[in-house]
């Protein structure tokens, strides 16, 4: 699991260069989970239209992007994310 303290370190640097308002808050938390999926677009369509490799497409598929959406519901997914909420309750 994600070190928290690493996680608390990173949203105090954040928010000390650019304070979020409580939409923003309540909103980092929710899409925190999906901010991947562009990423592993790319990666599906880079493995799947340039390299041809079906296998590396399906794994980007399946292990990247639904995995990283899958593992937000396991039990240290939801921890690091009521985490996150604690964290941006708390901090200025």
């Amino acid at each position: 699991m994600a070190n928290l303290a690493l996680v608390s370190g990173l949203m105090r640097g954040y928010l000390g260069a650019r304070p979020l308002s409580s939409r923003e808050r309540t909103a980092l938390v929710a899409i925190l989970p999906l901010v991947h999926v562009g990423y592993a677009l790319t990666e599906i369509d880079y493995f799947h239209g340039t390299t041809h490799s079906a296998e590396n497409a399906n794994l980007a598929y399946h292990g990247f992007l639904l995995g990283h959406c899958a593992w937000f519901e396991t039990a240290q997914g939801r921890a690091l994310l009521d985490h996150v909420q604690r964290e941006l309750q708390e901090l200025p």
